[in-house]
């Protein structure tokens, strides 16, 4: 049961809203003579103009974008912004953080190539399906929710089940098994239910490495001993 009282953590330059109305509005009327009537209030009221609460322009976006999609590191293109600033002043753009190029980068589609599709389920197949005719697939078990598995029967259909591990990561597996052997699962970082689960070893170094890894919507016995055997 969760004990969270549903509370947001606040942000560090602080919340937007003001839990009052700003009257200021511009207000424009475009007539059918081809006219335009504007109504302007300029009066702001309950809040300051604080340069941290303002958005960055379309230009800016559109320019920061550019960079991103260039592979140029984050750390290059903040310093980049942060020495620009002249005697014209301190502008919004000069407040850019990691978050904020995320944001962008997120917006403009640029944030991943594993990201195939908006939709989280559709996006995983798609990569899947990419990694299954690629020259070296990874995937030793792939079951989608809402269909059968003719391979093994008991699994349900609202059962998903993936099952990764990689060729260099089977030949460590091998390598080091007969010494140590570890499993680590984590759950609840996600929507939708799914349990991650790790097989480890320890390598000469006496370092864990992660050997395979099974992402399904339950840890059970019958789904674990396919983890353990498929392989």
């Amino acid at each position: 049961m969760s004990e969270s009282k549903g509370l947001r953590h606040l942000k560090i330059l602080g919340s937007n809203k003001i839990n009052a109305y700003c009257p200021a509005a511009l207000k424009v009327t475009e007539h059918t003579d081809g006219k335009c009537i504007a109504s302007y209030q300029k009066v702001h009221v309950g809040h300051q103009n604080d340069l941290g609460h303002l958005f960055l322009t379309a230009y800016e976006r559109k320019n920061i974008a550019s960079k991103l999609a260039a592979k140029i590191p984050l750390d290059n293109i903040l310093d980049e912004i942060r020495n620009s600033i002249s005697d014209a002043g301190f502008q919004r753009v000069h407040l850019l953080t990691k978050k904020d190029l995320h944001n962008i980068e997120k917006s403009f589609n640029l944030s991943s190539y594993s990201v195939k599709h908006e939709n989280d389920g559709v996006s995983v197949d798609m990569w899947v399906r990419e990694m299954q005719n690629s020259e070296n697939p990874c995937i030793l078990l792939y079951k989608t929710q809402g269909s059968t598995c003719t391979q093994y029967s008991f699994l349900k259909e609202n059962d998903f089940v993936l099952i990764i591990m990689t060729e260099a990561q089977g030949e460590i597996l091998k390598k080091f098994s007969s010494d140590c052997i570890c499993i680590d699962s984590t759950h609840g970082v996600n929507g939708y239910g799914f349990e991650l689960v790790t097989l480890l070893t320890i390598d000469d170094l006496r370092q864990g490495f992660p050997c395979a890894f099974l992402i399904s919507n339950r840890c059970d016995q019958p789904v674990l001993s396919i983890f353990f055997f498929v392989y």
